[in-house]
């Protein structure tokens, strides 16, 4: 049986979840899991209302669609809101990631490309990932692959985490010119689809027009590519017997 059960509909503006008090887990000292005696998620239609409403110091907890962007401005109102600002490193190891479809089948000059390692360490040492940093991330961060972050059973080691991610766009034409690839031909129309090259960030990092990266590849190597904005999601609130937690 879970530990929590829902006791209001999923389509409801606040979705609440009750403690289930017949949970059969304990913590070390015997004491019945779990302590927060009920959970509500409340919906917003968009990020930017959810946003002002977290700068607000309304939830006791968020994590997901948090706008980068807005970190000053959290910073500024941490104490008139009574909350935190929590920054740490996402278990998975990247916020960010550019994932080339190494599957690609619709024209098969483009899927061998992208299915060749030159072509895509060249790519990697073409995008200025310091400049990325500082304009999306606030100069937040580190550059790095995207394998599982240090501390997770599966980090690889900094020999792996760093490959290939200092900033070489000389580098990165002359594999580009190994393979081939003039720089006529590296700026012709349609030479990198959006279904060759998928970009995507977790959070609120997203970006509705090209990005640095974009910027990056096309005024260095003469590349083009492609990013997708996304949305909204729900914020959540926990309250521990009849009185409401909050971080301060």
């Amino acid at each position: 049986m879970a530990a929590w059960a829902p006791a209001t509909r999923v389509s409801d503006q606040v979705f609440t979840l009750k403690r289930n008090p017949y949970f059969v887990g304990v913590d070390p000292s015997g004491n019945q899991l779990p302590y927060l005696d009920e959970v509500r998620f409340t919906f917003f239609a968009d990020i930017q209302a959810l946003n002002l409403a977290a700068i607000a110091g309304e939830f006791d907890m968020q994590e997901r669609h948090i706008q980068m962007t807005n970190y000053p401005v959290f910073k500024e109102n941490e104490k008139t809101g009574k909350y935190r600002v929590i920054t740490w490193p996402t278990f998975g190891g990247a916020d960010a990631v550019i994932q080339f479809n190494q599957t690609y089948k619709a024209d098969a000059d483009i899927g061998k490309l992208m299915a060749t390692k030159e072509f895509r360490i060249a790519l990697s040492e073409a995008i200025n990932r310091d400049q990325i940093k500082e304009s999306v991330f606030l100069g937040l961060g580190e550059a790095r692959q995207g394998v599982p972050s240090p501390g997770h059973p599966y980090f690889p080691g900094d020999q792996y985490a760093k490959k290939y991610t200092q900033y070489k766009p000389d580098e990165a034409n002359k594999l580009l010119d190994q393979l081939g690839l003039t720089s006529a031909m590296r700026t012709a129309p349609g030479f990198c689809r959006p279904a060759s090259v998928s970009s995507w960030s977790y959070r609120s990092c997203r970006r509705s027009r090209p990005g640095p990266t974009s910027l990056s590849w096309s005024r260095r190597i003469g590349k083009r590519s492609a990013s997708r904005p996304s949305s909204s999601s729900a914020s959540a609130r926990f309250t521990s017997g009849c009185g409401t937690t909050t971080s301060s």
